[in-house]
């Protein structure tokens, strides 16, 4: 691969197999590791993703028969399907649950047929703008010049390809639509008239419709259907507008139910969207996708000095989360998932959920310290339509762990989340994650807040902290004058042989105790961030508010153990004592990040204690490399998370940047890790404490010390930073209030700034 700064690029397309999408090798029973995966590896490693909220498309650049990989984030297919005893029901999502939750599969196929030899063609070059959320494949075939552009447009939500030949008449091509995996609970068809092929699939688990059309927007050739594609000849260039749409909808009734309502204008509304396109014409859809994208990915840069590969690498990776997120979560649109958008796949890895006990929290971290706030919208609005159903499964959790404590009845928006949610089913807090979950999603509410200062986020979060505080008050109790969660698990941590069964065992080997440093830190931070809005709304004390002041001081959420560490678990002495102690997640250090309740300035015994916890913990890959870089940056430490980031660099990144598990030698894609990167470098470059202070380069990584510069970042209360530094001193900064906000005081390296 070579790149700019903001530009991905190849020498060669995509490798793997070019094959029909007919299901062949494929079983429902064997989950998602059967022999697909293999051969998808090309996808997850050297694709070009583009998005644009409402659904992804991968390009792969293959020269004869092009191929465009659509994924919907609604289109799921259920392995125990037509068994209905989980319709509707919140799971618990533990490790042997998971086999039979419904999993993201792939939308569609096109495929654009040319009549060039691969092996003829020269000066091949397929490449990715992230500046402008561009895809472009250029090769040259015999005397003439191909190009293929490819850009899912938000305003228009509309995927656009446009194909030219530097000599009139030499372009001729075939356009043709696949319905990937049919079966018994996934039925489709594909037609072609005129300009236009329509593509439908019924999905009979969750009577769920897809409807897409892939449209002729103008050429100079002659375009003909038949048998379901359409062909171009004699053309200098064509111009297609492929849009798509499902009968889900944020719709409570549909998480309650697990099942969509007809909606007998789906067709209509998706033939609306394509007449809109073509009506528009190639020229004003690329002029309103370049303004909408440039608007959002504009606001931030980041340059280092020097020419080495590994600094070009790191500037590429944190523009590529900022434009993941842009191009997989809008407003209107779903959330992002573990996949973002994007899943070639018949059943996503891990079903390509909405994963809450660390995975979807890091999909919006960079939303706001990276200046796209408005990306995080989509989540406000699938969890607020979610409630309803969380609110049940909560009350299924409360009658399960009663507690002793005399309070009031729940409020309507009492709600918790636990860790596996999709389109169709939330989850129910506990199991291999504790109720903490619940606070580790709220957090994103108060940061929304803090990192704009715009009211009208508070005012919306407020609800969602208030109904989250509800629950923590019934989900703890009085034991030895603590307030304890009384279920707890520190996530996926597991019993060993060697442990001596003082705490029961969940599900699994899920070691589940009282009162883990998870679970305590998450009701800790959300109480706090629910007193705060609070008062900020000035809103009267009542039952609530004297609930949560009841508990909030009798927490105690952090005990440092034998060994230094801050510990995991009450009964744990020596680090380790108690799961693996290498475990990916660092669950106990979210109070450090991306909670406040540890920090180096109000609380330097813990956080020294989280420090040596990480360093006992050691290195891990993907998500957990990146919470430990964030971790890490939070405590000022830029030599350390700069180690952590180098290895990042050299072991987690595809050629294409998208951040890869190696499962079986395979490359899988996770997105998370891409967000969390990018997150932990804004991290490193600045901070804000929310109280009046800002850090500029707090954890600079020790080979980042030459020089660079950074634009437009956000920090907490609400401050726009900017700053260029060389050989160790900042040369030039800006730190921008919110309106209404006074000026901060500035330091920067440690030191106050002048």
């Amino acid at each position: 691969m070579n790149s700019k700064a903001t530009t991905i690029s190849f020498d060669k397309p995509a490798s793997g197999w070019q094959r029909e999408y007919r299901g062949e090798g494929f079983s429902l029973d064997k989950w998602w590791m059967g022999p697909e995966i293999r051969g998808e590896s090309a996808w997850a490693a050297e694709s070009l993703p583009i998005g644009n909220g409402w659904f992804g498309a991968s390009v792969f650049g293959w020269i004869a028969d092009e191929r465009v990989q659509i994924t919907d984030k609604a289109l799921h297919l259920d392995p125990v399907w037509p068994d209905a005893s989980m319709r509707g029901k919140a799971t618990l999502t533990n490790t042997e649950e998971l086999v039979s939750l419904p999993k993201l599969t792939d939308a569609l196929e096109l495929r654009f047929l040319f009549p060039h030899d691969p092996g003829a063609v020269t000066d091949y070059r397929r490449a990715l703008s992230l500046d402008d959320a561009v895809a472009t494949v250029e090769y040259r075939a015999g005397d003439v010049r191909f190009r293929r552009e490819y850009f899912a447009s938000y305003p228009d939500r509309a995927l656009v390809a446009r194909f030219e030949a530097d000599r009139p008449g030499a372009l001729s091509l075939e356009a043709r639509a696949e319905n990937p995996y049919l079966m018994d609970q996934r039925t489709g068809e594909v037609s072609a008239a005129g300009g236009e092929i329509a593509a439908r699939q019924h999905f009979r688990a969750f009577n769920l419709d897809f409807e897409a059309r892939l449209r002729v927007v103008e050429t100079d050739g002659r375009v003909t259907a038949n048998g379901g594609r359409l062909r171009v000849e004699g053309a200098t260039s064509a111009t297609f507008a492929f849009v798509c749409d499902t009968n889900w909808k944020f719709d409570p009734e549909i998480m309650l139910s697990g099942m969509c309502v007809t909606d007998p204008r789906l067709p209509e509304r998706v033939d609306a969207f394509a007449s809109r396109a073509a009506e528009r014409g190639y020229d004003a859809l690329k002029a309103r996708h370049l303004e909408d994208h440039r608007s959002l990915f504009g606001r931030v840069s980041f340059r280092l000095d020097g020419d080495d590969a590994e600094s070009r690498k790191a500037e590429s990776l944190f523009q590529f989360g900022r434009y993941l997120l842009i191009a997989s979560s809008r407003p209107g649109a779903m959330p992002c998932n573990l996949q973002g958008t994007w899943n070639a796949l018949p059943q996503a890895p891990w079903a390509g959920g909405l994963w809450m006990n660390v995975n979807e929290q890091m999909n919006y971290w960079p939303a706001f310290s990276c200046n796209l706030a408005e990306c995080f919208e989509p989540l406000v609005r699938f969890l607020d339509m979610a409630r309803p159903a969380s609110r049940a499964a909560s009350l299924e959790y409360l009658a399960r762990y009663p507690t002793s404590r005399a309070l009031p009845p729940p409020e309507p928006g009492m709600w918790n989340v636990g860790t596996g949610m999709i389109p169709f089913r939330t989850a129910m807090p506990g199991g291999h994650s504790g109720p903490g979950t619940g606070g580790f999603t709220t957090k994103l509410f108060w940061d929304w807040w803090d990192f704009t200062r715009d009211r009208r986020a508070l005012e919306t979060a407020y609800p969602f902290l208030r109904g989250m505080a509800d629950f923590d008050c019934r989900a703890v109790d009085l034991f030895d004058g603590k307030y304890l969660s009384i279920y707890s698990a520190s996530p996926e941590q597991r019993r060993t042989a060697e442990e001596s069964g003082e705490a029961a065992s969940g599900a699994a080997g899920v070691y589940s105790t009282v009162g883990c440093a998870f679970d305590q830190e998450m009701i800790l931070e959300n109480d706090t961030d629910f007193l705060r809005a609070h008062a900020l709304l000035g809103k009267p004390e009542d039952a609530l508010t004297a609930a949560v002041r009841e508990h909030i001081g009798k927490l105690d959420p952090f005990q440092i153990g034998a060994d230094g560490q801050l510990k995991e678990f009450r009964e744990e002495n020596h680090y380790g004592d108690i799961g693996e102690m290498d475990h990916r997640h660092i669950s106990h250090l979210c109070a450090l990040a991306p909670g406040e309740s540890i920090n180096v300035f109000d609380t330097p015994e813990l956080a020294a204690a989280a420090k040596k916890t990480l360093l006992l913990r050691g290195m891990s890959g993907g998500w957990g490399a990146a919470h430990r870089m964030i971790c890490l940056a939070r405590l000022r430490d830029g030599g350390e998370a700069g180690r952590h980031l180098s290895s990042f660099l050299k072991t987690e990144v595809g050629p294409n940047l998208w951040h890869v598990h190696s499962l079986s030698d395979v490359p899988v894609f996770q997105i998370d890790a891409n967000f969390g990167f990018s997150a932990a470098v804004a991290e490193m470059l600045a901070q804000g404490d929310g109280r009046g202070r800002v850090d500029l380069l707090p954890a600079l990584p020790r080979q980042w010390m030459g020089g660079g510069e950074f634009r437009g970042l956000k920090v907490r209360g609400g401050h726009t930073v900017s700053c260029r530094w060389r050989d160790g001193k900042v040369e030039s900064f800006s730190v921008v209030p919110p309106p209404g906000e006074s000026a901060p005081e500035v330091f920067a390296f440690g030191r106050k700034a002048l």
